[in-house]
């Protein structure tokens, strides 16, 4: 092992550990060890049997440090193992196979390096105690002093080696077991039965390397066992990620929306917080994905700012965390369904070719969805619509702060009488709201210029307005709002956000006493498809009006419907009962109101005392 490489003595005769930094790594050292051209350790015994002993067990946690720092060094994360579903161990033979090999590695290299004292002093130092051995400065192997020393080394360790494996011993390797662990991101137990025998193959393994060595001090020919080859893994998550967000480079090739990328973002980010290091995909075992799964699953949907930066671990395992409300089955079921395609992507790129045994690790995970509880989104019916719109938003001009003024009145009959998004109403300009000046008929533009972002390709698109929508005075709003906005560009609906009306329409439905949670904003959608139907649209045209993009390669060619098409479709649908008797008008002064911007509070310093005058 030349473990009297790193030996020293103090002037008092305690041993001390000692190897040099090297001066790349002394920048990106751990803990208190950064920045030190030494790792030093003192042995805390003046006996030189018990010192080797000792600095037998350092020289893993000192490669632990370095290797550690060569991490660092290059930008890698450090390893460190899921608390939740720990990495399997290897398997034994494995285990003896590479502390056998690992040992042997040391044994050629100070063979080869020989003295340490030819790197650690110079000529000129060595020169002032002529009592000293002398040393072969500018060579390589051993010096005969030095090889007698070693010969008593390695007969001490293999005896101590042999001993602990006939009382099946492992606590003389447990720091070389830690390491070895460490190395591989693997969480162990030291009671467990397998940590046992992983502990006795390391034994094995180490017996045997040392036996080789004490034949290779005889004369004997010993090679070292080559390393293990690579075996080819294909690509780490985040590289199968990068593939997935770029799409396809051909000119029309699909690319994943924005919204889309983002959402995929967060799920890797996820699963890396839960398994650190970026593994290999083929390295992703069933169980470990079947474990991040269920983490999500306790993951709550709305986090507040104080939770949003825990690591998935810390947080599923936070206290206050656990008494938010969870999420849904289908929303988990949607982020393993963006890990299956990012990795279905690789294999269709053929990144998985050298693996043909290879399975992606999250197929078939999706949660199995009670449809008595995960009913989805659902159309509201005509007691449904009839309580909503019968609430004082919308009879007797009440305009609530969550409502964002006039668009709680208007937002919802969009949504009901166009079947459009809610992210997609609250994007909408001025100059999205306008009149074709050819045919005179008003619609709104729902597309991605000046910022605005759209679900899917086929979501942009021009939406006329139904006829009850220009009774009821939306081109009125409009030109009212643009009076007093400083240009068209501005919104149609000063101080609205998507998240906080959708927040205040939730509260709506259940005051209006709607408590199925399968009734949000987003069942105006669906209800307006159940109206186009009922009207006797064909599904191909109210897909064009909504944005949906099914049906065939046939409905992309051409430019689709006409605006003059689409309005004679959507004038089709027999408005609700529920909107009979509505009406708007400026609200009284005319003044369009807007929130005031939160101005932060500025920090006061402690209280200074008072001047005298």
């Amino acid at each position: 092992m030349g473990l009297m490489t790193y030996f020293s003595k103090d002037r008092h005769g305690t041993y001390y550990f000692r190897k040099a930094v090297p001066p790349m790594l002394r920048a990106f050292m751990p803990g208190d060890r950064k920045g030190k051209a030494i790792w030093k350790r003192s042995l805390k015994t003046k006996d030189a049997r018990e010192a080797k002993k000792l600095a037998a067990r350092l020289i893993h946690e000192c490669g632990a440090d370095f290797e550690a720092a060569e991490r660092a060094m290059q930008g890698k994360p450090a390893i460190v193992t899921s608390p939740l579903l720990p990495i399997p161990l290897p398997k034994a033979k494995e285990i003896e196979a590479d502390f056998h090999r690992v040992a042997l590695e040391r044994d050629d290299a100070f063979r080869s390096d020989g003295d340490a004292r030819r790197t650690l002093q110079t000529p000129a130092e060595r020169s002032q105690w002529d009592k000293l051995s002398p040393v072969t400065f500018g060579k390589r192997g051993m010096m005969e002093d030095q090889e007698y020393v070693y010969r008593e080394q390695i007969g001490e360790d293999l005896a101590d080696y042999k001993r602990a494996l006939s009382r099946g011993d492992i606590s003389i390797l447990e720091p070389e077991l830690r390491a070895y662990y460490r190395e591989r991101g693997v969480a162990f137990d030291p009671q467990d039965l397998e940590h046992y025998e992983s502990g006795m193959a390391a034994l094995r393994g180490t017996v045997r390397a040392y036996e080789a060595m004490r034949a290779r001090l005889e004369g004997d020919a010993i090679r070292t066992p080559e390393p293990p080859k690579p075996i080819a893994k294909g690509p780490r998550l985040s590289e199968a990620f990068a593939g997935w967000k770029a799409g396809s480079p051909a000119r029309g090739g699909k690319k994943p929306a924005a919204n889309s990328i983002i959402e995929a973002g967060y799920v890797v980010r996820r699963f890396n917080e839960m398994f650190p290091g970026d593994p290999f995909i083929a390295d992703i075992t069933k169980e470990q994905a079947r474990g991040f799964r269920d983490a999500l699953a306790k993951c709550p949907k709305a986090l507040p700012a104080s939770l949003k930066k825990l690591p998935l671990p810390k947080l599923i395992a936070n206290k206050q965390a656990s008494q938010l409300p969870m999420p849904k089955a289908s929303t988990v079921n949607k982020t393993v369904q963006m890990l299956i395609s990012i990795i279905s992507h690789a294999e269709q790129d053929g990144r998985f070719d050298a693996l043909p045994a290879f399975r992606n690790p999250f197929r078939k995970l999706k949660l199995a969805i009670d449809e008595r509880f995960e009913e989805g989104r659902l159309p509201f019916d005509g007691a449904d619509l009839k309580a909503l719109f019968g609430m004082d938003v919308f009879r007797e001009g009440k305009r609530p702060a969550g409502g964002a003024g006039e668009a709680a009145f208007w937002v919802p009959i969009i949504g009901l009488l166009t079947g459009a998004r809610l992210g997609e109403i609250s994007q909408l300009r001025i100059q999205d709201l306008k009149q074709d000046p050819e045919s005179g008929i008003w619609s709104i533009d729902i597309g991605t210029t000046g910022g605005r972002t759209t679900k899917t390709a086929s979501s942009r698109r021009m939406v006329p307005l139904h006829s009850h929508l220009i009774t009821l005075g939306l081109p009125e709003y409009r030109a009212w709002v643009a009076s007093h906005s400083e240009g068209p560009e501005a919104s149609l609906w000063p101080d609205l956000t998507a998240a906080s009306f959708s927040k205040w329409f939730n509260r709506s439905l259940r005051q209006a006493g709607m408590e199925n949670l399968g009734k949000v904003f987003h069942s105006f959608r669906h209800t307006f498809k159940d109206l186009a139907r009922d009207a006797g649209i064909p599904e191909d045209m109210h897909d064009a009006i909504t944005g949906h993009s099914g049906g065939g390669v046939g409905r992309s060619y051409g430019r689709g419907a006409s605006l003059r098409t689409k309005k004679d479709a959507i004038d089709r649908i027999i408005i609700p009962k529920a909107l009979e008797g509505l009406a708007w008008s400026i609200p009284a002064g005319g003044v369009l109101k807007r929130k005031r911007p939160r101005v932060a509070k500025r920090k006061l310093g402690p209280r200074q005392p008072r001047k005298a005058t």
